[in-house]
């Protein structure tokens, strides 16, 4: 994984388990805990980067899979620089 250098923003997709109880469809919002908060400090301390403070936007989600569909984590890291600032 490349990583740009200076201000970076970070898109995470967080697909947990999809429980038995749910039906068969596509995904679902997922709205128990895990807290999306605590997942996204872990995924942020763990990537390759020698400080987390340069993360200077985040998108996070969290969905239950679709039906047939693996748990997983999806990280986009891009330049800040090239994002428009809201606001």
């Amino acid at each position: 994984m490349t990583v740009p250098e200076g201000a970076l923003h970070v898109e995470l997709t967080f697909i947990v388990k999809r429980p038995q109880r749910l039906r068969k469809g596509e995904r679902i919002i997922h709205s128990k805990r895990p807290d999306l908060d605590n997942m996204v400090k872990a995924v942020l301390d763990a990537l390759p980067i020698p400080d987390d403070a340069v993360v200077c936007s985040l998108t996070a989600k969290k969905f239950y899979a679709a039906f047939g569909e693996d748990p997983q984590i999806d990280i986009l890291i891009s330049s800040a620089e090239n994002k428009k600032s809201i606001g």
